[in-house]
């Protein structure tokens, strides 16, 4: 049985299969499990998830469980294998294609200031896009209370193109009112800013979400 499923690192991570082989009527004394991996095993070969691969690694245990009501303990005999999604096609599959949409909603920034219609119709269209595939995403996994790493990863796109939409608004309030020169000069110093803050941003909130434990050691460390 699968006793806990980890979902934070979704659509990447890894889950451990458990199955516990024990006695609820015969207590320690009458059965006992002993650990000997060379006598367990998975018929690999016949281990077959749609989307997943196991590890070639069994864990074996032996454990000492105490039942409410039931004086005395029982042995648990208890194997473990760890399923993982390949990570290049879980990123192919599913964030890939996020990262297309924002390339193409990115290239409002070559339209000119004349064009300023057209820009913000373009990246409003982009954030419908987002919206639309990030349920389309979650849609294949049950219902969950945290953030998964495909959520925050989404976040950050929904904040880079909302500041894009923010951004062809103010230009073209300004090229109505007139102001050129105030509309070009934003144009010319966002079009780089914003793809690269996008960037560190991804990146950041990436590192932060797998390697959390050694920025912390390593913060602590300076």
């Amino acid at each position: 049985m699968l006793t806990y499923v980890y979902r934070e690192n979704y659509p990447f991570g890894e889950q451990t299969l458990n199955l516990s082989i024990g006695d609820k009527q015969a207590r320690r004394d009458d059965l006992i499990f002993n650990e000997d991996p060379s006598y367990s095993g998975w018929d690999y070969g016949h281990l077959h998830t749609l989307g997943w691969l196991f590890r070639n690694k069994l864990d074996v245990h032996v454990y000492e469980d105490a039942y409410p009501n039931i004086s005395g303990l029982f042995s648990r005999y208890q194997l473990s294998i760890t399923a993982y999604k390949p990570w290049l096609s879980a990123f192919i599959n599913n964030l890939f294609p996020v990262l297309i949409i924002m390339l193409v909603g990115f290239l409002s920034f070559l339209l000119s200031l004349e064009a300023a219609g057209e820009r913000l119709t373009l990246t409003s269209s982009t954030l419908v896009a987002l919206i639309l595939f990030h349920i389309s995403l979650n849609s294949s996994i049950p219902p969950h209370s945290s953030l998964t790493f495909a959520d925050k990863f989404m976040i950050v796109n929904y904040v880079a193109i909302s500041i894009s939409i923010a951004i062809s608004a103010i230009m073209l309030v300004l090229r109505d009112a007139g102001n050129t020169d105030s509309a070009l000069g934003l144009n010319r110093w966002t079009r780089w800013v914003v793809p690269v803050l996008w960037t560190l941003l991804l990146l950041g909130m990436t590192v932060w979400q797998f390697n959390s434990g050694q920025v912390m050691a390593w913060f602590k460390a300076i």
